[in-house]
């Protein structure tokens, strides 16, 4: 990783945690955009990441993109949760993504990642269950 990268990941774990860290203190809607500009900047550097590793002509690197991925994926649960449930299968994606190179490069972090994807998958099925009941006439209305 170049010294721009390690720069730009630090950066990024220095706003993730100052953000944890000032939770109780922030509104829903300032949350809502800071985790949507993560987001943004962890597609970007996953982004940027493969196009660094094609140009240097390697493949990259599956750590490091286990990583981004599990980054990415945890924030865009975070905020389908608390703001945009329609982001709930991106981070499905991600996440299924991160634990895919966990269990082959970094299996220590195979758990974590499992339950992470689990909660994203459990979100997702209350989700579409709310969403089928509210649009199922209820028995009062069809006698």
């Amino acid at each position: 990783m170049s010294s721009e990268l390690h720069a730009y990941h630090a950066e990024l774990i220095a706003r993730d945690e100052d953000a944890l860290w000032n939770w109780p203190r922030r509104s829903g809607a300032i949350m809502a955009e800071e985790l949507a500009q993560m987001c943004e900047q962890l597609a970007a550097l996953l982004h940027e990441r493969r196009e660094c590793d094609a140009e240097a002509g390697n493949g990259l690197d599956p750590v490091e993109r286990t990583k981004i991925s599990y980054m990415y994926g945890s924030t865009l649960l975070t905020l389908a949760e608390r703001q945009k449930p329609a982001l709930l299968p991106h981070a499905i994606d991600r996440l299924s993504d991160a634990l895919s190179l966990a269990r082959r490069h970094v299996p220590e972090r195979v758990v974590v990642i499992k339950s992470q994807l689990l909660r994203a998958e459990h979100s997702l099925a209350m989700l579409r269950n709310s969403t089928a009941a509210d649009e199922r006439p209820s028995e009062a209305q069809a006698a």
